[in-house]
């Protein structure tokens, strides 16, 4: 077909005539006769060839067109009732795919990463093994169980921190069923101490009422698609469950009846000083008590040491008076264990102290004399070779022995410079020595009680090789000191 305008050949339905740029006719039906164009016939062009050169014509040649003729405009066709239901239901489907995104990610996938936060309250203690009655721990939320139970993989690790944010912004109210102790209060962790294995403790979750908290948890919650079971919830712990559960062992405390032993024994307790401002206090020991060892060092310490039958030691106790300073003689006071610190420095304490507080009377020390440290003699001995290191040349294990002991005191004033005279075998280093103990300080009687201090301090000349030579090396017993001090042999 051809172009109406310019008679250009046009390809069977183009819009438009690629030569003139003229609309090109379409057909309206099979039906319509199609209208024939003739292209018109352009007369050919003259030339003349002058000197083997064809010259152009001097007319101008002029092109003619058939006239335009415009088409009538065409129906627009009507749409069917077919393609406006499927448009119709088209544009529904993705009404309906875009509100269930909006629900899945609003709704659905929170509902599914619902967590209730009661579910995962537990148990952790301070040591692998406690002793019943007291124990000690936290109670806290367990996140390894909520990411387990949750199937949540390392790339979940933003809902992990999501849920720790919120679940660490809950309090915690912690109090033990059935006692009238006051409950115990903290965000996301509780503490409890020196209870059974049959306490249970009640848990109350409070969630936060400040809006910065709730801006913070919904922001945590919107973004790592997690929602939260937010009801007020309580639950109970039962502290030997979850000691069972975490594989920790419970044993049954040690029972130490340490005042009783005391009030059986009161010359444990020793004073000091002159009346009106002596002292009192626990003089040092070792002992043992059942299978355990007990052991005070210092007479200026306020704790016992306990070890197990290897030596180890496994803990330790506190004892105090009400009072141990500015006595006078008659005065009464009271030992008792020391609760505070017990409890402070012993949260794991593995002790049960058995016995009441203990009532002393103050006697002031009166030193003894000669006659008195005669009767005492042997008990003086014995004080002595229980404890080497009065020596300060031997050590704890050596085996010493008293050869020689004398009473000695000034010979012009018996109640001066009297002292305890020993002269001092030790077969494990092989020596003598002469040790010298002060009386006003650490030879006494305490009322009826006779009293030779472990905290004794004894003065020590060098080692000598023969007893003899320990003898003549004392300053009381050399033959240049005899015209000043008497001297009485007690053993």
């Amino acid at each position: 077909m051809f172009c109406e305008r310019c008679g250009g050949s046009v390809n069977p339905g183009e819009k438009f005539c690629q030569s003139c740029g003229a609309p090109v006719p379409q057909q309206e039906s099979a039906q319509q006769p199609v209208q024939q164009y003739q292209p018109v016939q352009q007369p050919a062009r003259q030339y003349q060839q002058t000197a083997g050169q064809y010259q152009q014509p001097a007319q101008p040649y002029t092109q003619q067109y058939p006239p335009y003729q415009q088409q009538p405009e065409q129906p627009k066709k009507k749409m069917s009732k077919g393609v406006k239901t499927a448009i119709i239901c088209s544009s529904i489907g993705a009404v309906v795919i875009a509100a269930g995104l909006v629900a899945l990610f609003v709704f659905i996938l929170p509902m599914m990463n619902r967590i209730d936060p009661s579910q995962y309250i537990t148990m952790t203690f301070d040591t692998d093994t406690v002793y019943d009655g007291s124990i000690s721990g936290d109670i806290c939320f367990d996140f390894d169980k909520l990411k387990k139970d949750k199937n949540w993989s390392d790339s979940d690790l933003i809902k992990l921190e999501a849920a720790k944010t919120v679940m660490n912004s809950l309090e915690l109210s912690c109090s033990k069923k059935g006692s009238d102790e006051e409950a115990s209060k903290n965000n996301h962790h509780v503490e409890f101490r020196k209870a059974a294995k049959d306490d249970v403790y009640v848990v109350t979750i409070a969630w936060p009422a400040s809006s910065s908290d709730k801006s913070i948890i919904d922001a945590a919650t919107s973004y790592a698609g997690i929602g939260f079971d937010e009801s007020a919830k309580t639950v109970e712990l039962k502290v030997g469950d979850y000691a069972t559960e975490r594989g920790i062992e419970v044993k049954d405390l040690i029972e130490i009846d340490f005042l009783g032993h005391v009030k059986e024994h009161p010359e444990m307790i020793v004073t000091s000083g002159s009346d009106k401002d002596m002292s009192v206090y626990v003089e040092e020991f070792s002992m043992t008590m059942g299978d355990y060892l007990l052991e005070k060092d210092s007479k200026y310490d306020s704790y016992i040491k306990v070890f197990d039958s290897s030596e180890e030691l496994i803990g330790e106790f506190y004892v105090e008076f009400d009072k141990s300073y500015q006595l006078s003689d008659g005065d009464t006071v009271t030992l008792s264990y020391d609760d505070d610190c017990n409890g402070y420095y012993t949260d794991t304490l593995m002790f049960k102290l058995l016995g009441d507080p203990v009532e002393y009377k103050i006697v002031a020390p009166v030193p003894v004399d000669a006659n008195t440290a005669k009767t005492h003699a042997t008990e003086i001995k014995q004080a002595i070779e229980s404890k080497p290191t009065y020596d300060w040349h031997a050590k704890e294990d050596d085996k010493t022995e008293v050869k020689e002991l004398y009473y000695a005191c000034d010979k012009d004033d018996p109640t001066k410079t009297r002292r305890i005279v020993a002269i001092v075998y030790n077969s494990t280093q092989n020596y003598y020595i002469s040790m010298e103990f002060s009386v006003e300080d650490y030879v006494y009687m305490q009322g009826d009680i006779f009293v030779f201090s472990k905290g004794a301090y004894a003065s020590t000349n060098g080692e000598c090789d023969s007893q003899q030579k320990a003898v003549e090396s004392s300053w009381y017993l050399s033959e240049n000191h005899a015209k000043y001090y008497t001297t009485t042999k007690l053993l």
